[in-house]
C-alpha cells in the first residue's frame, strides 16, 4: 500500500490513532494504579531526586536519606564534595519538576505517561512516512500494544525517556532537519547514556542524506551542531558535580559495603562474556528481545527484506542499531539481570515499528493477490 492521502485524511487519520493509543495506556495505568507503586526500584530513586530539586534546589540526596548508606542501596555518585547525587541519569527530573509542582508525586507518573504516549504517537508519524493510514495505525497501535511500550507506561522510565528522543529524533533525520536530529539524539543520550550506541545507526543515515545532496556536508555539520550544546552542558554538569568532565555518575558509583560506602565504577559491569549473550538478548524469556517485541521474527525476517528494496537507508539504520545495541549490552552485566523484557533494548523494540510496517504492507499484497 502506498503513502497516497490529503491533508485532511491524513490529520483525521493521526488524531485517531492518538486516541486509541491515549485510551489504551491509559486504561492500562489507570488498571495497574495503586498509590505510587510505580516508584519501586530505579523509578523510586528518580522520584527521590525530583523531590530534591523541588524541596531544596539541588540533587543531593544525602538529607532525604538521612546520610544514611543503609538506605542508599547502591543508587547513589558521590560528588566531588562528598554529595549523594542520582547514579542514573538527571534529565528526567528536570523534564518532571513542573508536573511535579503540579501533582506531586503523582506527577511524575503523568509526565512518564505522556513520554509513553508521546512515543507511540512518534512510531506512527515513522511509519507515516512510508506507509498509508491503515498500514500505519496497526503497526503503530502492535508496537504500542504489544511491546515493553506499554508495561513502562506505568513507570517513570530514564529509558523510556531516551527511547521517546531517538523516535523523534529519527523522525527529523527523514525530514532532513539535521540540526532537531542533533538535538533530539543529543537528548537521547543525556536522558539514557547507553543511547549513544545508537551514534553509527544515525551517521549511517547522515551520510545517505550526503550522498544524496550533492555530497554537501550541510547534514553532517548540522547533526553535530545541534547535538554539541548538550554534549557542552553535560560535560559542564560532571565536572561541576564530579571534579571532571569525562567523570560521570557511574564512574563515581557509591557502593554500601556494611561499613559505609566505597567509590566504585560501573564501567566494571561491562564484564559479561559478550557475544555468546546475544542469543540470551535475543530469546530469553526475561530479558530477550523476543519478549520485549514479539512481533520481532515477522518484523525483521519479512519486513528488514522489503525495506533493503524500497529503503536502503532506512534498513542499512534498523541493521547498523540492532547490531550495535546487542553487541554493547551483551558485555554489560546489569543487562542480563531481571525480567519482563529488556528495557535497555526499547529503542530497537519501538523502531520495529518500521519494518513490522513493512511486512504488514507485503503481508497485505499477498492476500491482495491471492483474492483476485
Amino acid at each position: 500500500m502506498s503513502l497516497q492521502s490529503d491533508n485532511s485524511s491524513d490529520f483525521f487519520s493521526s488524531l485517531l490513532f492518538a486516541a486509541c493509543s491515549f485510551f489504551f495506556l491509559f486504561c492500562y495505568c489507570g488498571m495497574m494504579y495503586e498509590a505510587f507503586t510505580f516508584t519501586k526500584y530505579d523509578p523510586g530513586w528518580m522520584v527521590t531526586a525530583v523531590q530534591s530539586l523541588a524541596e531544596d534546589g539541588d540533587l543531593d540526596l544525602s538529607n532525604q536519606l538521612s546520610e544514611n548508606p543503609a538506605l542508599a542501596e547502591d543508587q547513589i555518585a558521590i560528588g566531588v564534595d562528598g554529595e549523594w547525587f542520582p547514579v542514573h541519569e538527571v534529565l528526567i527530573c528536570f523534564a518532571a519538576l513542573p508536573f511535579y509542582f503540579l501533582l506531586g508525586i503523582n506527577g511524575c507518573l503523568l509526565f512518564n505517561f505522556l513520554v509513553a504516549w508521546g512515543t507511540a504517537v512518534g512510531a506512527y508519524l515513522l511509519c507515516r512516512k512510508f506507509y498509508d493510514e491503515p498500514l500505519s495505525f496497526i503497526a503503530a497501535m502492535l508496537t504500542c500494544v504489544g511491546t515493553i511500550l506499554y508495561r513502562y507506561s506505568y513507570s517513570f522510565s530514564i529509558e523510556l525517556l531516551g527511547t521517546f528522543f531517538i523516535t523523534f529524533s529519527l523522525l527529523a533525520a527523514l525530514n532532513r532537519r539535521w540540526l532537531s536530529a542533533g538535538a533530539l539524539f543529543g537528548l537521547s543520550v543525556w536522558a539514557r547514556l547507553g543511547n549513544f550506541a545508537a551514534a553509527p545507526a544515525f551517521l549511517i543515515l547522515v551520510y545517505f542524506s550526503i550522498r544524496g545532496s550533492n555530497k554537501s556536508a550541510k547534514p553532517i555539520i548540522k547533526f553535530f551542531a545541534g547535538a554539541a550544546p548538550l554534549a557542552l552542558v553535560w560535560f559542564y554538569m560532571n565536572w561541576q558535580m564530579f571534579g571532571s568532565p569525562l567523570s560521570t555518575s557511574y564512574d563515581n558509583w557509591a557502593v554500601n559495603t556494611g561499613a559505609g560506602l566505597t567509590i566504585s565504577s560501573q564501567r566494571e559491569l561491562f564484564s559479561a562474556s559478550g557475544i555468546t549473550n546475544i542469543p540470551r538478548l535475543i530469546f530469553d524469556l526475561k530479558i530477550g528481545l523476543l519478549s520485549s517485541f514479539p512481533l520481532t521474527p515477522i518484523a525483521l525476517l519479512i519486513g528488514l527484506p522489503v525495506l533493503w528494496k524500497s529503503h536502503r537507508h532506512i534498513a542499512w539504520f534498523i541493521i547498523s542499531i540492532s547490531i550495535v545495541y546487542l553487541l554493547f549490552f551483551s558485555v554489560y552485566a546489569g543487562t542480563l539481570r531481571g525480567g519482563g523484557g529488556n528495557r535497555h533494548m526499547m529503542p530497537l523494540a519501538v523502531l520495529y515499528c518500521l519494518p513490522l510496517a513493512a511486512a504488514l504492507s507485503t503481508l497485505w499484497n499477498s492476500v491482495g493477490n491471492k483474492s483476485n
